[in-house]
């Protein structure tokens, strides 16, 4: 039976943030979030949304809502998915509202950070494998969609192993792989120092 959910939700750890105007639908991840995010995705005909929260880089700050001066332990991240295909990647704050425009959205629980980095990783596609069309700057669908998921792996708070990881991938476009490196540039994470660290040393 669909819901629609007209009312706020209380935002905690881990949680649903406020959603308006949803037919809503919260499963857990039991096993994989690839496996659950891909049947998802291939049952979807008509346009819906796919969400879930994972933890974020300590200090990001909130632009909607509630606004945390220590900023926020989570962020959402949400795909817009239609005729089995994923259309767009989104990541906002935990405390924003979200009006689903009436269509479903499914909302995953117990989503684990480090799986959710890789599974966004998978939209980075080698250059011989992306179907891009034209678009006005020259750059197609599928290239928007793997700077997006770029973008959102570095919100992540464990993002950096696969971010080293698109930095070193082969058949990777240059563009993709400079804003990888740039990502790594702004993160505090151990694990990107000693990436440049060995950049460094190799030249």
């Amino acid at each position: 039976m669909r819901v629609l959910l007209m009312a706020a939700l209380t935002v905690s750890a881990f949680a649903q943030p406020k959603i308006e105007n949803a037919k809503l639908d919260t499963r857990a991840v039991t096993g994989s979030l690839e496996a659950t995010f891909r049947t998802l995705v291939s049952s979807s005909v008509d346009p819906a949304w796919i969400g879930y929260s994972v933890p974020q880089v300590p200090g990001e700050r909130s632009m909607c809502g509630t606004v945390s001066l220590e900023g926020a332990r989570e962020f959402v991240v949400l795909y817009r998915v239609a005729a089995g295909q994923v259309e767009k990647i989104r990541t906002y704050a935990t405390d924003c509202t979200f009006d689903g425009g009436d269509l479903p959205l499914h909302w995953l629980t117990g989503v684990d950070g480090s799986q959710s980095a890789l599974l966004l990783s998978s939209f980075v596609l080698p250059e011989t494998n992306r179907p891009d069309t034209n678009s006005k700057n020259g750059k197609g669908g599928a290239w928007q969609l793997a700077s997006s998921a770029l973008s959102a792996i570095a919100r992540h708070q464990d993002g950096a192993p696969a971010l080293i990881d698109l930095a070193r991938r082969p058949q990777i476009s240059p563009q993709i792989k400079q804003e990888a490196v740039r990502w790594l540039g702004r993160s505090k994470d151990p694990r990107a120092l000693k990436f440049f660290e060995e950049i460094l040393a190799a030249r």
